[in-house]
């Protein structure tokens, strides 16, 4: 299981390039360094972890969030040595 980090952790872990896997404090996104390298894979489309006070403001209703979303839009990335994900 992923630990959980504040976002300025997750920062202060990155400014001193230390590899690590972790679940944000608030559980919205997950980001895991393998190794420093000039190239980041970001999946924006994997799964429905959108936080729900944000719910109002968005245009599509849940159900075409899901429709919208790919549960398995961060597997591609799993090869790569920096990964960020919702």
């Amino acid at each position: 299981m992923d630990i959980r980090v504040s976002q300025t952790k997750a920062v202060a872990k990155i400014r001193n390039q230390q590899c690590f896997s972790a679940l944000d404090s608030d559980g919205i996104w997950k980001i895991s360094i393998n190794e420093y390298v000039p190239l980041v894979c970001v999946a924006l489309h994997d799964g429905s972890g959108f936080p729900f006070e944000l719910e109002q403001h968005c245009l599509l209703a849940s159900e075409g969030r899901v429709f919208e979303e790919d549960p398995h839009t961060a597997k591609l990335g799993d090869g790569f040595p920096l990964l960020l994900r919702p």
